[in-house]
C-alpha cells in the first residue's frame, strides 16, 4: 500500500458511501476524496529500526523522547504476521503519524492543543503480539508506543468487516459472513489445543478495494487509538473522572472522548467498526487466557496469580463495546437522528448480537 492509495479515487466513492449510509459508521465520503493523501504525505518523518521497533521523531523539541528503547532489542524483526519491519515502515508509519496529527485536531480543533507546541514528540511501533498501547510524557516530550499486533487486529477486523458489508451492498449481516466466520474460527478452539495463528477469512474483496477503501478505514481506526492516547494527555491521565477512579472507569472515559468530537473535520471515529474490533479482542484474549499475560512488556508477570481480567479490568473489552454502542446512540441524539450519525437498526441488531457473543475459554 504506497500512500497514494489511500486517496479513494471517484469512482469508487459511491460503493463506499453505501456503506457509510447503511451502516452509520461516522464517517463521510470526503474521507476517500484524494484529500487524504496529503494528510498522510506530510506527516512521513524519518524512521530509524532497532531491533524489533520503528522509531520516528513526529515533532521534535528542545527535549528529546527520555523512553529508553533497550526494550527494542529483544523483539523479532517482523509483525505479527511475519512481514519484516523495513517492508512495512514507508507506508504504516506515515499513517499512524498521519493518524496522531489527525486524532489532535479532532479532539480539541487544532495541532498543538493537546500536546503543546515545542514538545517532542516520538512515535514507536514495536513487534509485540499482544494489544498495547501506552503513552509516556513529561514536560517536554510525548512518546506514544503502539504494538504491531494492535494495528493488525485493527487492520484485520476491518477489512473482514468490510466484506461483510461489500458482499451485500452495504448491509450487514449476522450470518455466514467474513467476520463472524473469524469469530466462530477463535471459538472453535476453546477449550481445545491453541492454533499457531489467527488470520480472518478475507473472502472476495479485490486488491484494489481494499488497497483504496480498507486503508482508510483503517487510517480512521488508528485515529481512535491515538485520540485515546491524546485524551490521556489533553484531559489528564484520569481523563477528568473522579478522583480515586478505577482503570475500566478511566479508558471507559477515554474511549468517550476519544469517540465524541467528530464534528470537528471529515475524519469521524468508526464506531461501528471499534465495537466490532473490541469484540475480535474479547474472543482472542479469551482464548490467550492468562497466558495474555505474559506477552511482550507483561512477560514478567507469572503464568499463576488471577485471571487476565482480575489482573487489567480494564480489557472487559465487552464493556467498553456497549458502552461506546451507548455513545454512538447519544451522539445520534445530539444529532436529532441524523441519519449520517446515527446507527441503523440494521447496525445497531449486527452490534449486539456479536456482542452478546459468549467469551471463549482459553486453549491449552
Amino acid at each position: 500500500m504506497s500512500p497514494t492509495l489511500l486517496g479513494g479515487r471517484r469512482h469508487e466513492a459511491s460503493r463506499t458511501q453505501a456503506i457509510i449510509s447503511t451502516y452509520g459508521v461516522l464517517l463521510t465520503v470526503a474521507l476517500f476524496t484524494a484529500a487524504v493523501t496529503p494528510a498522510v504525505a506530510n506527516a512521513s518523518p524519518p524512521i530509524v529500526q532497532r531491533g524489533g521497533c520503528l522509531i520516528a521523531d513526529v515533532r521534535t523539541g528542545p527535549a528529546p523522547s527520555r523512553v529508553p528503547l533497550a526494550f527494542c532489542d529483544k523483539y523479532p524483526a517482523a509483525d505479527p504476521r511475519g512481514i519484516s519491519l523495513s517492508a512495512s515502515s514507508s507506508f504504516l508509519v506515515p499513517r499512524l503519524a498521519a493518524a496522531i496529527d489527525i486524532a489532535e485536531k479532532r479532539l480539541c480543533g487544532a495541532i498543538g492543543c493537546a500536546i503543546k507546541p515545542g514538545t517532542s514528540l516520538r512515535l514507536i511501533y514495536y513487534a509485540d503480539h499482544s494489544v498495547q498501547a501506552y503513552t509516556a510524557s513529561d514536560a517536554q516530550s510525548v512518546t506514544i508506543l503502539i504494538s504491531a499486533a494492535l494495528v493488525d487486529s485493527m487492520l484485520s477486523t476491518v477489512t473482514s468487516l468490510i466484506d461483510d458489508l461489500a458482499s451485500i451492498g452495504g448491509s450487514p449481516v449476522t450470518d455466514g459472513t467474513p467476520l463472524r466466520k473469524w469469530l466462530e474460527e477463535i471459538a472453535s478452539f476453546s477449550g481445545k489445543t491453541c492454533p499457531s495463528r489467527f488470520r480472518p477469512p478475507f473472502g472476495h474483496l479485490t486488491a484494489e478495494y481494499v488497497n483504496e477503501v480498507v486503508a482508510v478505514f483503517a487510517l480512521a481506526m488508528y485515529t481512535f487509538a491515538m485520540s485515546h492516547e491524546l485524551a490521556h494527555i489533553k484531559w489528564g491521565a484520569a481523563c477528568e473522572t473522579p478522583a480515586g477512579a478505577d482503570s475500566p472507569t478511566i479508558e471507559l472515559a477515554c474511549d468517550r472522548l476519544a469517540t465524541n468530537h467528530n464534528d470537528r473535520d471529515e475524519y469521524g471515529a468508526p464506531v461501528g467498526f471499534i465495537i466490532a474490533w473490541m469484540v475480535v479482542l474479547n474472543h482472542l484474549e479469551g482464548l490467550l487466557g492468562d497466558s495474555a499475560r505474559n506477552l511482550g512488556p507483561l512477560a514478567s508477570l507469572k503464568h499463576d496469580g488471577p485471571p487476565l481480567l482480575t489482573f487489567f479490568p480494564a480489557r472487559n473489552w465487552t464493556t467498553r463495546g456497549n458502552a461506546l454502542l451507548a455513545e454512538w446512540e447519544r451522539i445520534c441524539v445530539a444529532r436529532k437522528g441524523d441519519p449520517e450519525w446515527c446507527p441503523s437498526r440494521a447496525a445497531k441488531a449486527y452490534m449486539n448480537e456479536i456482542l452478546a457473543l459468549p467469551r471463549p475459554k482459553p486453549c491449552q
